[in-house]
């Protein structure tokens, strides 16, 4: 049941601009480095994005 929910919200994160990247727990605890130069990569092949727009007065 927890694996349906989870996979429903994660194809349901991108509707709304969210990208997941998903680390085995010993990934983050043994090699934070690489753990972070993969994020760095998804951001940096994402692009930039639009400038959100003004605040209303």
């Amino acid at each position: 049941m927890a694996r349906s929910a989870d996979a429903d919200r994660a194809a349901d994160l991108p509707t709304h601009g969210y990208r997941v990247l998903r680390f085995w727990n010993n990934e983050v605890m043994e090699d934070v480095a690489g753990v972070l130069a993969t994020i760095v990569r998804a951001v940096a092949a994402a692009g930039p994005t639009s400038p959100s727009p003004p605040s209303p007065p």
